[in-house]
């Protein structure tokens, strides 16, 4: 089992540094008595979000799916490193709804993760085109130890065993332990991450599932060391 300990400063690393959305959290915020407790329709609340996205250099779009519940919304977002190679606008994040909303009511808590999902989406996305400006839009290293022949494996593999994800998920892993629960909470968790993982963090047992539940496998490794880092960084 891998120790928090073995994870601490001393063998920290430095990460791709975090963008300051301050300003852009902020706009969001604005938008609070626009939306929360408000029967809105869908393209009412995208209408909404876009205008931040055009003051802050980001595309907002929006799609239907069954799997949103209803009442309730997902979130995709997506980084086109070509398009920043251009000078285009290269960060997307996509809203979803549920297929037959044709309103929908924000509570207090779907408005926190409104604001706390699309701020961890755009840093999420911000890291990754960090890295691709740092290596000057040059693909990085993929990964290819894969643990099984099932395509299905490798494919998860291939995409989450990326180090240029395994840091971007530590992010956004350590973004959704600060925002939901102490930080003392969170470390605790750190310490044995195969317990109660679905609560602590869905991306965390995503990562657990593809590389076998094994926590002393180098990619897992590697994604602790990351989340620790940021989860330090976004102490309060």
């Amino acid at each position: 089992m891998t120790k928090y300990k073995s994870l601490s400063a001393n063998t920290l690393r430095e990460a791709t540094k975090l963008p300051t959305l301050t300003n852009v959290r902020a706009d969001i915020e604005k938008l609070k008595n626009k939306i929360l407790n408000k029967e809105l329709t869908p393209k009412a609340i995208t209408n909404l979000v876009t205008k931040i996205g055009d003051k802050h250099s980001f595309e907002v779009t929006s799609d239907t799916s069954s799997k949103a519940d209803s009442g309730k919304m997902m979130m995709n977002a997506f980084f086109d490193a070509e398009e920043d190679a251009d000078d285009e606008i290269s960060i997307e994040i996509q809203l979803i709804y549920n297929n037959k909303d044709k309103t929908l009511v924000l509570s207090k808590e779907g408005w926190k993760w409104l604001v706390d999902t699309i701020i961890s989406s755009l840093t999420h996305e911000m890291i990754h085109q960090k890295q691709y400006r740092a290596r000057g839009h040059i693909i990085g290293k993929q990964f290819t130890k894969f643990t099984s022949d099932a395509e299905n494996v490798q494919g998860a593999q291939e995409y989450l065993g990326n180090t240029d994800e395994t840091e971007a998920y530590g992010y956004t892993i350590a973004s959704h332990l600060i925002n939901n629960f102490s930080y003392d909470e969170a470390t605790a968790f750190l310490r044995n991450p195969t317990k109660d993982l679905l609560k602590y963090s869905p991306d965390l047992f995503a990562y657990m599932v593809a590389f076998e539940m094994n926590v002393n496998h180098p990619v897992i490794k590697r994604l602790l060391k990351k989340t620790v880092y940021y989860l330090n960084k976004l102490k309060r």
